[in-house]
């Protein structure tokens, strides 16, 4: 009796064991397949931006439109600025800042009460990496953008937008326009 009472203990403990083991090998691949996401995001952001410069330099605006359209979000995705220590959860919700329904989300507020559409004047994108603050993430992104600022005729400028992310809410809760800064030619 007390042999059978041995063997119970022992298998149970050989079946918490290995559920242990699987469990840390399934938070490794899934730590693998983040890694190869952030390399991949990293490759496409080269092809995307040299699709969009020939578009541009070839002074096609139907084709520079589509791509600049097209090309709006994964470009979005593809600047993203990853450090090494970057938390999957952080990971996430960029993922999701950025996901096809992202437009739909904003909640747009100015300085001059306009806010165009970024994805209609866009040229060029920049996106900071994020900072989080209790349970809400802030991003940085600037684009290159035709502003008529500090002159009447429209002319290329930096505009910066913060958007705010709650990571609790799992939803973006503002993108605020912050400034247009006049196009300094080197």
């Amino acid at each position: 009796m007390r042999k059978n009472v041995w063997i119970i203990i022992v298998f149970i403990f050989c079946l918490v064991l290995s559920f242990s083991i699987f469990k840390n090998v399934e938070k490794d691949n899934a730590n693998s397949e983040l890694n190869g996401k952030i390399s991949k995001l990293s490759f496409n952001n080269q092809i995307l931006k040299d699709k969009l410069q020939i578009a541009l330099n070839n002074n096609d605006e139907s084709q520079s439109t589509a791509a600049m359209t097209n090309c709006t979000k994964k470009v979005l995705k593809g600047m993203l600025t990853f450090s090494k220590d970057t938390r999957v959860d952080n990971f996430k919700a960029i993922e999701y800042l950025v996901s096809s329904n992202v437009y739909s989300q904003f909640k747009p507020i100015s300085i001059d009460g306009t806010m165009p559409d970024i994805s209609s004047d866009l040229k060029t994108i920049d996106i900071y990496p994020a900072t989080q603050q209790g349970m809400v993430m802030n991003v940085y992104v600037q684009v290159t953008v035709y502003s008529s600022v500090g002159t009447s005729e429209p002319k290329p400028a930096k505009r910066l937008y913060q958007i705010h992310y709650n990571v609790r809410q799992n939803k973006i809760v503002m993108l605020k326009y912050v400034t247009d800064v006049e196009w300094q030619d080197n």
